[in-house]
């Protein structure tokens, strides 16, 4: 009867220990697909991986602006025929991000350097939260908020 005992505490332990791994791996692949989803598509205005990464009831909702896929294609395609597109170097920290079965939501703090002749020639903070779905066993963003944080030398305060 102990040695049952035993085995049941250890295969507990195991199928636990398991489930917190494999949430942590998904939370770890949302987190990813938000970093590429700017760096792939976002920072180089790349019209054909705007399916990768979004849903296509995509909305943006960004200093009180309402984007759906249309408006970013547009703004996309707009920003091709500047003369000089500058480049985006982008960081991330990620606050929180939660996983339930295929929906997830990750809050992060996003800094993008633009760089035109390799010097910096505008940098902004935003504060934004994302909404995920997984579409045929792949996540998507179906929902991005996104506000700009004026003052970029006052930290953050909260749970930080």
């Amino acid at each position: 009867m102990q040695i049952l005992m035993r085995l049941l505490i250890l295969i507990f332990f195991a199928l636990t220990h398991s489930q917190v791994k494999a949430q942590i791996t998904e939370a770890q692949i949302v987190n990813q697909v938000i970093i590429d989803s700017f760096e792939n598509a976002l920072s180089t205005y790349d019209l054909d991986q705007l399916d990768t990464y979004y849903t296509k009831d995509f909305l943006l909702l960004e200093d009180g602006v309402v984007w759906n896929l249309d408006t970013v294609r547009h703004y996309f395609e707009k920003a091709l025929e500047r003369e000089e597109i500058p480049k985006r170097v982008n960081t991330f920290d990620f606050i929180e991000t939660k996983v339930s079965n295929d929906q997830a939501w990750v809050a992060y703090d996003n800094k993008a350097e633009f760089l035109v002749n390799n010097k910096i020639v505008r940098s902004v903070h935003w504060l934004e939260s994302a909404v995920l779905i997984k579409d045929d066993d792949k996540w998507k963003i179906r929902m991005l908020h996104s506000t700009v944080i004026e003052d970029s030398t006052t930290p953050l305060i909260g749970i930080k």
